[in-house]
């Protein structure tokens, strides 16, 4: 992907090293993913694994930036986009950065002040993205039969985002009461890992479903555009058609008028005064003719006198 849209998406190594971003580029983090693997370390682990996801949510604000999409004027992709490239991947991330928090406090048996206070800030900000990816989704499935008509959109969409709301607000529940019981925890560490894990996959499964309808959405822009093209030249070409056609049947008309004039006038020289011209139309080619046929009216009464005389002249 990066190497056939690296360019246009200002991706590419030079680019993305030269901007600082280099721990972002796809083989960057592919080598960073490898090294999480094979840390033995779980502690060591989640602190670089905090880091990949890091890197890789800058990435999708970066690509959100350079290819505009985020700027795009229709509001069902508009309000997908959103989701897809700020929300639901922030959300995610606070999902696995709560787990592994937890997983660690509640291991120890006993909550103090600090996380408890950590748990509860955490536990209002699932809150406050599941409510705004809420809102995005829903103006998305509004609008969408105004713009691209997505079908699919609210059939496809609207189950995962309940199963994420359920499974998200889940975990948030267990997350307060872990905050409001710091001594003997009601929810086990396993049960804990349980719920992290049920919203990190109904999450999951509602960005990929969010990414393929937007890529449903995109492509039938594509179409449209390709044929409103094509219309326009099918347009263009008949009217370049209709054109010619008209300046051919003008010029014809035109150059059969002349020639009638001119053959006219050829007659007139060689002394036949009766002849006209065969013009019907109304253009200058009609005054050219009726110019051209009073001088040799003028010329046979003109000349009149003189045959009559010429007549009379003759001897018997």
């Amino acid at each position: 992907m990066n190497d056939r849209l690296g360019e246009r998406l200002q991706t590419t190594h030079g680019e993305m090293s030269g901007g600082g971003r280099a721990a972002q580029l796809p083989s960057a983090m592919a080598d960073q993913w490898a090294k999480i693997k094979d840390t033995q370390s779980p502690r060591t682990a989640a602190a670089a694994d905090t880091r990949l996801i890091s890197h890789l949510l800058q990435k999708f604000s970066y690509i959100g930036d350079t290819s505009k999409i985020i700027l795009d004027p229709d509001l069902d992709t508009y309000y997908t986009m959103a989701g897809l490239l700020l929300t639901e991947p922030r959300l995610m991330e606070r999902i696995s950065s709560l787990g592994d928090t937890a997983d660690a406090r509640l291991r120890d048996g006993v909550l103090n002040l600090a996380d408890r206070r950590e748990l509860a800030q955490a536990a209002g900000f699932l809150t406050q993205d599941t409510s705004e990816l809420r809102r995005q989704l829903d103006r998305a499935f509004e609008s969408t039969g105004a713009f691209h008509d997505n079908k699919q959109l609210r059939p496809v969409l609207a189950p995962l985002l309940r199963r994420a709301e359920r499974s998200t607000g889940a975990l948030k529940s267990a997350t307060v009461a872990q905050a409001d019981r710091p001594v003997s925890p009601p929810v086990a560490a396993d049960r804990y890992a349980t719920l992290v894990s049920r919203a990190a996959q109904a999450n999951s499964s509602l960005w990929r479903a969010m990414f393929d309808q937007q890529d449903v959405m995109l492509r039938a822009r594509l179409d449209g555009f390709t044929e409103r093209r094509a219309i326009a030249f099918a347009a263009i070409g008949a009217a370049m058609a209709t054109s010619a056609t008209i300046a051919t049947l003008m010029s014809r008309r035109i150059t059969r008028n002349v020639s009638e004039v001119a053959r006219a006038s050829h007659i007139l020289a060689e002394g036949d005064l009766t002849r006209r011209a065969g013009v019907r139309s109304q253009d200058e080619s009609a005054k050219w003719q009726s110019h051209s046929t009073q001088w040799p009216t003028a010329s046979r009464e003109a000349t009149r006198p003189l045959n009559s005389r010429s007549v009379i002249a003759q001897p018997n």
